[in-house]
């Protein structure tokens, strides 16, 4: 059961960025699914890794055009990213730590963090972006 889907109103006009959004969305909702059903540590912890792995590689892809660019709110947005990695690096220490699998909180974390990250942050740069006609 899918606790995050992506729709036409997420998207940042950039396909790339789309297609990494839906992604993430996807590694998050496998992350539930494997909550829902007790999937073993392993199996959770790879997929857990996977999701850092690729947000990362996604922040860095959306970096690289903010410098090419020069996309003007460039340090607030970073920031962003910075505190997310900082904060998913902690939850995932935590579940590599305990005996505790995924919790519930860390998907609504997890879900509500990408949500607005997408539709308040991200949402601010489409119309920067179209402007150099990125899509």
């Amino acid at each position: 059961m899918a606790i995050m889907s992506w729709n036409s109103s997420m998207s940042v006009g950039v396909a790339a960025f789309d297609n990494h959004h839906k992604r993430i969305i996807d590694l998050i909702n496998m992350l539930h699914d494997g909550m829902l059903n007790g999937s073993g540590k392993e199996i959770m912890g790879g997929i857990f890794t996977e999701l850092i792995s690729y947000t990362q590689y996604h922040f860095g892809a959306e970096e690289e055009l903010f410098r090419k660019y020069l996309y003007p709110d460039v340090l607030a947005h970073v920031q962003e990213h910075t505190a997310l990695c900082l904060k998913v690096a902690e939850l995932k220490k935590e579940f590599e730590n305990d005996d505790v699998f995924i919790s519930v909180e860390t998907m609504v974390f997890l879900k509500e963090w990408l949500f607005h990250h997408i539709m308040e942050i991200d949402k601010k740069y489409v119309s920067f972006f179209d402007s150099y006609n990125v899509k």
